[in-house]
C-alpha cells in the first residue's frame, strides 16, 4: 500500500501522506517513482512522533531530540537534490503540540498520525550536494 496519493498540476505535485507515513522517506520514494531529482518542498499535517537534529558546529555533528506526542506540523520547508545519484532531502520542520510551544529544526525523521500535505515544485535543473569538510555538511555543488 503506498503512504501517499498525489495530484499534479503542470510543475507541482501535491501530496496526501497517509497516517503511519515516514515523512522523508515517503517523500524520497515519492521522488524516485515520479523521477524528480530537484525541487522545494513545503508542507503541514500531524504526527505522532518527531526526531529533529540540532547542527552542532564545534563537533559537526547533529544533536538528535525525539518528541512523542501528538504534534500539529505548522511549517515543513526545504529542497530536493542529489547526493552520489541519490536522492538528498534537507528539510526543516515546526511543530506545535497541546501546550502551544512550538518545537522544531531539521527534520531526522516523523511519522503521520492524521494526515501530511506536501507540495513539491519540481525544478528542471540537476544540484548535486557534495560533503564540506570544513562545514561537515552537505552542500550545493556547483
Amino acid at each position: 500500500m503506498l503512504n501517499y496519493e498525489f495530484k499534479k498540476i503542470k510543475d507541482t505535485y501535491i501530496l496526501r501522506l497517509n497516517k503511519g507515513a515516514e515523512i522523508i522517506q515517503s517523500i524520497k520514494d515519492f521522488c524516485n517513482e515520479n523521477n524528480i531529482k530537484t525541487g522545494t518542498v513545503q508542507g503541514i499535517g500531524a504526527v505522532n512522533s518527531a526526531t529533529f537534529g540540532f547542527f552542532n558546529p564545534e563537533n559537526k555533528k547533529y544533536q538528535e531530540r525525539t518528541f512523542s506526542d501528538p504534534r500539529e506540523i505548522t511549517s515543513l520547508l526545504g529542497n530536493i537534490t542529489t547526493k552520489n545519484g541519490e536522492i538528498y532531502l534537507h528539510l526543516h520542520m515546526n511543530t506545535s503540540g497541546a501546550d502551544y510551544n512550538t518545537i522544531g529544526g531539521h527534520l531526522i525523521s516523523a511519522t503521520i498520525s492524521l494526515t501530511g500535505e506536501i507540495f513539491i515544485t519540481q525544478i528542471d535543473t540537476a544540484i548535486e550536494r557534495f560533503h564540506d569538510e570544513n562545514t561537515g555538511l552537505n552542500l550545493f555543488k556547483f
